[in-house]
């Protein structure tokens, strides 16, 4: 069995999810906008909150054999009760679908990332049960949100992009709470979303010509490439770049520029004061800005069993169902 702390903590935070499930209900009946919104931010902080102490719990040493799959269930009972939470929001609040479905991005980034299951096991029966009870929580958050998605797809006449789905959660030194995914849960609609600092889709940053040389890729950048003082391969590249954009575009460019771009990344350069960096033998860069979400997330954490010197590996936590049915509808397929 789990330690009593380690139980308490559970406990507590299906608690948690069931105090917030009764302000969602709760909050159907209010007639004040401003104040509605203003619950709806508390209750999705504290959601957001309960997420995160889920992902951070960690065992200090797993129970004996015969105890780990009811320990594991245990566990898991906490990550239903926040998911039935969730699925709650769709129903009588204001923007309640994209909401759930935000939310449900985040809990499958966190349960992803959770540090409370081992992923490197001894082959065994038992191991393989544990991991297929995983598995079956997985599944279920793939099938929740598709569900949402749908009724989305459907309300909005067949028109959304669903690009507010495919924007990036935060992941840094194994860890998910950070400022960024706590004000991107927030956003109570796609149009506050796009305003969280750091929201960006796939873009393109390449300097002009005459703009300072730049030998570094940007902190955010998930994609560099280098021309020896040769502008028209970067312009090739761009072109190409922008090309691939219109038929695969993740959203959150709208309003935003290459030179917003290069502000927002902080290069710390003043372009109207280097006329001559042009003449500079240099390298020249571009930088691919991309935001690649749970919902496109091709490297995903897998299952090593290790049975003597073999191995096999099982594949781990994916929100297939929902990601096909976005590829589908938007023409992605």
């Amino acid at each position: 069995m789990a330690s009593k702390r380690e139980k308490a903590l559970v406990e507590e935070t299906i608690l948690e999810a069931e105090d917030i499930l009764l302000g969602i209900e709760n909050i159907e009946s209010g007639k004040d906008a401003e104040a509605t919104s203003k619950q709806l931010a508390n209750l999705l902080q504290r959601l957001y909150l309960a997420i995160c102490t889920l992902h951070e719990y960690k065992r200090n040493k797993d129970p004996p054999r015969n105890a780990i799959v009811e320990a594991d269930k245990a566990l898991l009972g906490g990550w239903q009760a926040v998911l039935k939470t969730i699925e709650a929001l769709s129903t009588g609040v204001p923007n309640g679908r994209f909401l759930a479905a935000r939310m449900m991005l985040f809990l499958a980034h966190a349960f992803l990332y959770q540090e409370g299951f081992p992923y490197d096991l001894q082959d065994s029966t038992v191991n393989r049960d544990r991991v297929k009870l995983q598995l079956e929580f997985s599944n279920t958050v793939d099938e929740a949100l598709r569900s949402q998605l749908s009724v989305i797809w459907e309300e909005s006449g067949k028109r959304e992009d669903f690009k507010w789905a495919l924007t990036h959660l935060d992941s840094k030194n194994e860890t998910i709470r950070t400022d960024y995914n706590q004000a991107a849960m927030l956003a109570l609609s796609s149009e506050e979303l796009w305003k969280v600092p750091g929201m960006t889709g796939r873009q393109l940053w390449k300097p002009k010509p005459g703009d300072p040389p730049i030998y570094e890729p940007f902190e955010d950048a998930t994609g560099w490439a280098f021309a020896e003082d040769e502008w028209e391969d970067v312009e090739d590249e761009s072109d190409q770049q922008e090309d691939d954009d219109e038929d695969d575009d993740e959203g959150g460019d709208e309003g935003e520029d290459d030179d917003d771009e290069d502000d927002e990344n902080g290069d710390g350069e003043d372009n109207e004061n280097n006329n001559d960096a042009g003449d500079v033998d240099q390298p020249i860069i571009s930088q691919t800005f991309f935001s690649n979400g749970p919902l496109e997330a091709e490297a995903q954490v897998e299952y090593c069993f290790v049975k003597g010197s073999a191995e096999t590996w099982m594949e781990g936590p994916r929100l297939k169902l929902s990601k096909q049915f976005v590829n589908q509808v938007t023409n992605k397929a």
